[in-house]
């Protein structure tokens, strides 16, 4: 009989770290649920990153989509002659403000982590509101970032041992100038 695998980010799971970073997914998400996953299932975690911040910024950054999400945001953009930016501001309720999101990281998940997953919350930014459809779970993975580096924390090089990325083109259809 194995043993139960342990999420490698679980010390941010144990009070007080567990209430801080519920905190920190709140802002970004409605009503989160702590989910375990396992690279077995979701083999790769993908995230729009900034071309105005380090590699190791973005990987670092605690909010990510699985595929099945990733897949939703891309046939949007697809269906609708948009980019994939676009797409995820829309899908994702991002507002510009947050950054150009105009990387695509492909990150492979190398080991069990424990998250917090849930609908995006609504955002107001810049005096607009953006609303997120209720068909995308986001993703927020406490434990990646090591601070105040803004880089991959030991847990977060294992979490994450390889990446690509890819420059995003424009779309045929703007959203307020993009």
């Amino acid at each position: 009989m194995g043993q139960i695998p342990i999420p490698a980010n679980m010390s941010f799971f144990i009070e007080p770290e567990l209430s801080k970073h519920a905190r920190f997914a709140k802002q970004g998400m409605l009503n989160p649920s702590i989910e375990d996953l396992h690279p077995d299932r979701y083999a790769f975690m993908y995230r729009l990153g900034h071309s105005s911040l380090q590699d190791e910024e973005n990987l670092s950054s605690p909010w990510w989509t699985d595929y099945q999400s990733f897949i939703s945001i891309k046939n949007f953009a697809s269906r609708n002659q948009i980019s994939l930016k676009i797409s995820s501001r829309v899908k994702n309720a991002v507002a510009p403000a947050f950054g150009p999101s105009d990387l695509l990281f492909k990150a492979l998940l190398g080991t069990m982590i424990r998250t917090f997953r849930g609908l995006g919350r609504p955002i107001e930014s810049d005096g607009r509101m953006y609303f997120p459809p209720n068909s995308i779970t986001q993703t927020f993975i406490p434990g990646l970032r090591n601070w105040p580096q803004k880089s991959l924390s030991e847990i977060g090089r294992k979490v994450f041992p390889t990446y690509t990325k890819e420059k995003l083109g424009p779309g045929f259809i703007s959203l307020h100038g993009e």
